[in-house]
C-alpha cells in the first residue's frame, strides 16, 4: 500500500490588494442587493421562501473547501479576509457573498418562473447554458488578476485566463439542480416547513456537483494518464448534462398545482 498523497500541493500565494478588499465591497453590495430583492419577491408572494433560498445559497458555501481541495484550486491564503478554512483551503469573504448572490439570482429567477407558470424545461437549460457561460467569462477577472489561482493537473484548460471550462458547467448543474428541486419540494414546503430551504440548498449543490464530477475529481487526483484524465473530464461534463435534464423534469413536475405553496 502506497501512503503516498496523489492530490497536488497548492501553492502558497498572498491575496492581491487592493483587489480583495474591493472585491470585498462589491460582493457585499450585491449579497445585500440580492436579499433586499428576496425580501421584496416574498412580500409580493407571501412566502418566507424566497429570503430562505438566499440565505441557502450564503450557507452552500462548504461546496468551495471541499471542490477547491479535490479540484486544484486555491484562494491565496496570505492576507485573506477570510470566513474560514477547513480542508487546506483558506475561503475569503467576497467568495461567499458571491455565491450568495450568484446562486441566490438563479434561485429567484426559477423560482419566481414557477409561480408565474412560465417555467418550462426549455427555461431550465437556457438558465444552466447561461450560467456556465456567464461562469466562464465572469472568471477572468479572478483568474487573471490572481484572486483565486487554478493549478495542474487541469484537462481541456486551453485558456489560461479564466477557469477550465468544467468548472463553469458543475457550478451551473450546483445552481440549477438546487433551485428546481426547490420548486419541486415547494408543494411540501409549507409552514415551519420552508425554512428547510436553508438546509436543502447546499444539500443539493454537493449533490449535482459531485455526483457529475465525481469521474473527474477522482481521475485528476490519481496517477492516471493525461489521455484519461481528458476523458473523464468530458464523462463529468456528460453526466452534468444529465443532472440539467434531471433538473428540467423536477421544475415542471407540479405545473398545476405549484402555486399552491406561495404561502
Amino acid at each position: 500500500m502506497n501512503p503516498e498523497s496523489t492530490i497536488p500541493v497548492a501553492p502558497a500565494l498572498s491575496m492581491p490588494e487592493p483587489l480583495q478588499t474591493i472585491f470585498f465591497w462589491v460582493s457585499l453590495v450585491a449579497a445585500i442587493g440580492m436579499l433586499i430583492y428576496a425580501i421584496f419577491v416574498a412580500r409580493r408572494f407571501g412566502s418566507f421562501i424566497p429570503v430562505f433560498l438566499v440565505i441557502g445559497a450564503f450557507c452552500s458555501i462548504p461546496l468551495e473547501s471541499l471542490a477547491g481541495y479535490l479540484g486544484h484550486v486555491v484562494h491565496p491564503a496570505g492576507g485573506s479576509i477570510a470566513l474560514f478554512s477547513a480542508v487546506d483551503r483558506t475561503i475569503p469573504w467576497h467568495i461567499a457573498l458571491g455565491y450568495t448572490a450568484g446562486f441566490g439570482a438563479v434561485y429567484l429567477v426559477i423560482y419566481q418562473k414557477a409561480l408565474h407558470g412560465t417555467l418550462y424545461r426549455s427555461t431550465v437549460f437556457k438558465t444552466a447554458a447561461t450560467t456556465a457561460v456567464l461562469y466562464f467569462l465572469g472568471e477572468t477577472i479572478g483568474v487573471s488578476t490572481g484572486l483565486w489561482v487554478y493549478f495542474e493537473p487541469q484537462p481541456l484548460w486551453i485558456w489560461k485566463m479564466t477557469e477550465p471550462p468544467i468548472w463553469g458547467i458543475l457550478n451551473a448543474s450546483s445552481e440549477i439542480f438546487g433551485a428546481c428541486l426547490i420548486v419541486f419540494l415547494l408543494p411540501h414546503l409549507t409552514g415551519i416547513k420552508q425554512a428547510l430551504v436553508i438546509v436543502i440548498c447546499p444539500i443539493a449543490t454537493l449533490m449535482a456537483h459531485f455526483g457529475a464530477g465525481f469521474p473527474w475529481y477522482n481521475a485528476i487526483n490519481s496517477s492516471a494518464s493525461p489521455a484519461f484524465m481528458t476523458a473523464t473530464t468530458f464523462l463529468s461534463m456528460g453526466l452534468a448534462f444529465v443532472v440539467w435534464w434531471i433538473s428540467s423534469i423536477l421544475a415542471t413536475t407540479h405545473d398545476n398545482s405549484i402555486k399552491t405553496a406561495k404561502r
